[in-house]
């Protein structure tokens, strides 16, 4: 059964208004109920204008009995409301601990090997950490091994190489120390007298590993406007989370906002416009600012 949305039959503008999809309009009489009456103003919706002209009422027998017409049925709309998840999503953050491993790298040889063997908590680290650490700058810095090599090493073709690795292009950090790899060997292959290049003690390349300790917050979105409140005040070490290590870290392929929206609310088109994102090249709280444009725009269209 629709919800009525009803105007007062003085105030009814000449203008009817849109709320969104799937919303029938009700156009009351002089024997309107007070509750009906209301209940527009209780809704608290946002609205578009459609012309009134566009919009039919329906004869009713009932009008005697105080009920109220209805707008244009040919343009099947209907009132649901917010559309509620068909499961929650709890909002998570995270605390970052960096653990040296005691592993370095002198030579590019040396660290091509290591970049092989090492956790893929390490690669993580040294494509993320500047992120982490420096989250008010953008675009994108250079990762680790790109600097290393670049300003340490002084190989400037291939630190060149390696910091152009879109990094939004890999959907698991198995598939972005392949592509490191790949890149290192490229380079080594067409220049082999690069392995004999070395750096003085003290200034080799150090391996981190970044751990991540993950917590459920008090934070649980039922709907899209409740998401967007939530992402207005949570902490931006949680926006990290569910953006960046849930997509790359976790394998997900997808970040959680994203798959939420697709699979539990079924607004496949929100989640790719989130999911086309590119996350890198925003500040943290500047994502924050464009994911709750997207969806906020997404709960008035």
């Amino acid at each position: 059964m629709p919800v009525r949305l009803c105007y007062p039959t003085p105030f009814l503008p000449a203008r009817v208004t849109k709320v969104g999809r799937g919303v029938k309009f009700f156009r009351p009489n002089s024997r309107q109920t007070s509750r009906e009456r209301n209940l527009l103003t209780l809704s608290g919706l946002f609205f578009n204008t459609i012309p009134t002209e566009r919009l039919k009422t329906e004869k009713s027998d009932n009008n005697q009995r105080g009920k109220a017409n209805i707008f244009s049925s040919e343009l099947g709309w209907t009132m649901t409301g917010p559309v509620k998840a068909s499961e929650p999503l709890r909002l998570c953050t995270r605390l970052h601990l960096s653990e040296l491993t005691g592993l370095k790298a002198s030579t590019l040889s040396e660290l091509l090997e290591l970049i092989r063997t090492v956790s893929g908590s390490c690669i993580y680290h040294h494509t993320h950490r500047f992120l982490q650490q420096h989250q008010y700058l953008s675009p994108e810095p250079p990762n680790d091994f790109a600097y290393w090599v670049s300003n340490v090493l002084r190989e400037a073709e291939l630190g060149e190489n390696l910091a152009s690795i879109d990094i939004i292009q890999y959907s698991s950090v198995r598939s972005l120390r392949e592509k490191i790899i790949l890149v290192i060997e490229e380079y080594l292959r067409k220049n082999p007298s690069a392995e004999r290049r070395f750096v003085n003690p003290g200034a080799e390349f150090h391996f981190i590993k970044s751990v991540s300790f993950v917590f459920p917050t008090n934070h649980v979105a039922h709907d899209l406007e409740e998401l967007a409140d939530i992402l207005k005040k949570i902490t931006i070490d949680s926006i990290y989370f569910h953006v960046f290590e849930a997509r790359l870290r976790l394998e997900k392929g997808e970040n959680d906002l994203s798959l939420w929206i697709e699979k539990a609310i079924g607004d496949k088109g929100l989640a790719d416009k989130i999911s086309r994102l590119d996350p890198y090249t925003f500040t943290l709280e500047d994502l924050r600012r464009k994911l709750v444009h997207l969806i906020e725009r997404s709960i008035r269209s």
